[in-house]
């Protein structure tokens, strides 16, 4: 059977690898990595081939973020990092203290202050909304599992009236047959004959006197309820905070219907009992499982993410950033990713577009040039080059006509 070009490449450069013929490993390795980045045996073998350890702790940050659970990878990312420590991007960036000023607009870059909500500039919203609970706690478990409890008893609740609803229903032809020929005892399907005991009546009451209009529609009232909190239950899993409230007044219209039917005599004691206490337990752990719901107010500052691990993290963050428009932090984020791999021109490509988003055309000029060094048969970056250019022309342009109106200082 023939294997795949991909797998066919791999094979025969992990055997290249193995044998010591590194050049020729690195070169068929490299082929796979680029025909599918996302093989984790390439970038690791590739990681034992290469010659110089910046690239090795490019390959290995790559496993990595394809396979947190990599420990070798991790082990010798480690010892890497311990002789090489990180570069600065300082080589393609002067210093220019407004790039590491925190409060800085996440989007366009310009400045702003700490207690700002919006950008003074762009009119972006920098502030965000996070709950104090990232994940649920016991509480939240908890009344998961007691608002089920309680859905559940709802429905145990409505079989009162479906026994009164089922006394004046015919039963089905072949229990009637059944019933006919003897093989069958009638009392089975009698609802007096179930209730006929202490602990049926304590649950269910007197339900055989009820109208049977008022039956049925206790009947559904019971059903539409218990629907209602199971589908509160997946609500509050999801830590949706509207369901938040909306349990709590599921659960207090809860408490005022069962003791409205304890004293209409609508059900028995006990159930209309269980079910209060029930929806006490709920409403009590509801209250201690309120930091799941709440939302606070957050200012976003142009800071690396918790969870940007190594280059490609950095680098993978900063995507996530320019797609919400947010240039300023994903430039943040790229220039850690340079200074973390400074020989991926990937890293400069991506990092130049952010600084032309800002209005660091400068800057973006200098990472395009590194980008082109790093790969100089790029068609991309020329044509980034030439419009980042004509992008600085035209802000010249602008400045310069400013600078020139009546009134202007």
């Amino acid at each position: 059977m023939t294997l795949p070009p991909i797998e066919s490449l791999l094979a025969q450069g992990v055997a290249a690898a193995q044998q010591g013929e590194h050049a020729e490993a690195r070169r068929l390795l490299e082929q796979v990595v680029e025909a599918d980045p996302a093989v984790v045996d390439a970038w690791w073998w590739l990681g034992e081939v290469v010659d110089d350890d910046r690239e090795r702790v490019v390959c290995l940050e790559n496993v990595l973020t394809l396979n947190p659970e990599h420990a070798q990878a991790r082990a010798k990312l480690q010892e890497l990092h311990a002789i090489l420590p990180a570069e600065s991007p300082s080589g393609i960036d002067p210093v220019d203290p407004s790039l590491e000023d925190p409060d800085q607009c996440v989007y366009c870059g310009q400045p702003a202050n700490a207690d700002d909500e919006r950008c003074p500039h762009c009119r972006g919203r920098l502030t965000t909304h996070e709950r104090p609970a990232r994940r649920h706690t016991p509480a939240l478990i908890a009344m998961l599992l007691v608002v089920a409890m309680l859905a559940t008893w709802s429905g145990v609740e409505a079989f009162g009236a479906m026994l009164r609803l089922s006394r004046n229903a015919t039963p089905p032809t072949t229990v009637q047959t059944l019933v006919d020929t003897g093989l069958l005892n009638p009392s089975v399907f009698d609802p007096a004959s179930l209730l006929n005991n202490p602990l049926m009546q304590a649950a269910f009451g007197d339900v055989l006197s009820l109208d049977y209009a008022l039956a049925g529609r206790l009947f559904m009232a019971g059903n539409v309820r218990a629907a209602l909190l199971f589908l509160l239950v997946l609500a509050l899993y999801v830590r949706w905070t509207p369901g938040y409230y909306g349990a709590m007044a599921a659960i207090l219209t809860g408490l005022v219907w069962d003791l409205f039917q304890i004293l209409s005599r609508y059900t028995g004691w006990l159930a209309g009992l269980v079910g209060i206490l029930l929806g006490l337990l709920a409403l009590l752990l509801l209250f201690r499982a309120e930091d799941n719901f709440a939302l606070r107010a957050v200012r976003m500052q142009v800071q690396l993410h918790a969870a940007a691990e190594g280059a490609t993290g950095a680098y993978y963050w900063g995507r996530q950033y320019a797609r919400e428009g947010k240039h300023a932090l994903a430039a943040h984020h790229f220039r850690h990713a340079v200074g973390r791999a400074p020989h991926h021109p990937e890293y400069y490509k991506h990092l130049a577009i952010s600084y032309a988003q800002i209005g660091r055309f400068g800057h973006s000029l200098r990472a395009l040039e590194q980008a082109r060094k790093l790969n100089p048969d790029d068609d991309d970056i020329q044509q980034l080059q030439a419009l980042v250019r004509e992008k600085l022309r035209q802000a010249q342009v602008r400045e310069a006509k400013r600078q020139a109106s009546p009134g202007q200082m």
